[in-house]
């Protein structure tokens, strides 16, 4: 399935990596950060257990990005580790 269903997802600013943390953005509606903020930063860390959809929502941002004519680049890490050439893990 490569259909992309925009969530408008937020994301939580951690600074430590305790279940209080964790769960304070969601519960609270703190520190919730877009996508505009994550990529005004130099580099973002995006953490969620498998099958939430993190892998689809990077690439469909990668994308946006190259729709708009900005540069964007999307290396999923697992490929980074088959492939024996760098160049075709890249998407």
């Amino acid at each position: 399935m490569n259909d992309y269903l925009d969530l408008e997802r937020y994301f939580g600013l951690l600074t430590k990596y305790s279940v209080e943390e964790l769960l304070a953005p969601s519960i609270m509606g703190l520190r919730r950060l877009s996508w505009e903020h994550l990529l005004t930063e130099r580099f973002s860390l995006i953490t969620a257990r498998a099958n939430f959809g993190k892998t689809m929502e990077l690439r469909a941002c990668a994308q946006r990005l190259r729709d708009t004519g900005r540069h964007s680049v999307f290396v999923a890490l697992h490929r980074l580790l088959e492939e024996p050439d760098f160049q075709i893990a890249l998407e």
